[in-house]
């Protein structure tokens, strides 16, 4: 009897440690703070491009009487930053140069939070910054070093997310061939319409449709306005 009842309470710690095995990878998930630069707006040169840090806290907790200590990292040669906005809880100011290239810093920090709210559903805005992109260019913003202080006064292991983005450039109405004022699809079309035979040469049409400069209009300058009109807009 007693060997019988060994063998149930075995059994039942099984049972136990596979309903653990099985419960915590959806924890894991949600059990650890991150740090993610997220992208809104154009990605074209000469257009405003802005990028936040978030910040998301474990499942079950709230951010509040968190300390901060952020880098942010962009290449001055490719973007110049117009504007930055931190928490009211934080400051943000010029971090200085990357020594021994073209990288700047955006320092962001402060040691005492008492109004930041941030959960993993609902992530806290730390930063947001405005840059105006200078090249038709791939170009990284990172977090180039970091710390988050917990309230019981530990460190936070923290997962960070960084940015890429992919700046198309800015083609603004230089290929608008049915003259609506702005280049769009719709040029594609009217481009598509025009080496199909659908459209005559009306005025300086054929001038304006030779998107890659070549002196003639064909399917290459098709290919290159598509290439223009779809290139990618954010990492």
């Amino acid at each position: 009897q007693r060997r019988e009842s060994v063998k149930k309470a075995i059994c039942a710690l099984c049972s136990l440690l596979l309903c653990v095995l099985c419960i915590c990878p959806s924890f894991a998930a949600q059990g650890e703070y991150t740090l993610t630069l997220q992208m809104s707006g154009s990605a074209a040169v000469g257009e405003p491009l802005t990028v936040s840090l978030l910040l998301s806290v474990p499942e079950g907790e709230t951010l509040e009487h968190y300390a901060v200590a952020t880098q942010i990292s962009y290449d001055t040669a490719v973007l110049r930053l117009e504007n930055t906005a931190a928490h009211e809880d934080l400051t943000a100011i010029d971090g200085g140069a990357v020594r021994g290239s073209t990288r700047r810093l955006v320092k962001l920090s402060n040691s005492s939070m008492g109004t930041m709210k941030g959960t993993w559903d609902n992530p806290a805005v730390l930063l947001t910054m405005t840059f105006v992109p200078l090249a038709a260019q791939d170009t990284e913003i990172t977090v180039y070093r970091h710390g988050i202080g917990t309230a019981s006064g530990g460190d936070a292991d923290v997962t960070v997310h960084d940015l890429t983005v992919h700046l198309a450039p800015d083609i603004g109405s230089e290929f608008d061939l049915n003259n609506d004022g702005v280049t769009d699809i719709s040029d594609l079309q009217f481009l598509y319409n025009y080496l199909s035979g659908g459209l005559t040469d009306e005025g300086d049409i054929h001038d304006r449709a030779d998107c890659n400069g070549d002196g003639s209009v064909d399917i290459l300058d098709y290919q290159q306005l598509y290439q223009l009109l779809t290139a990618p807009q954010e990492g």
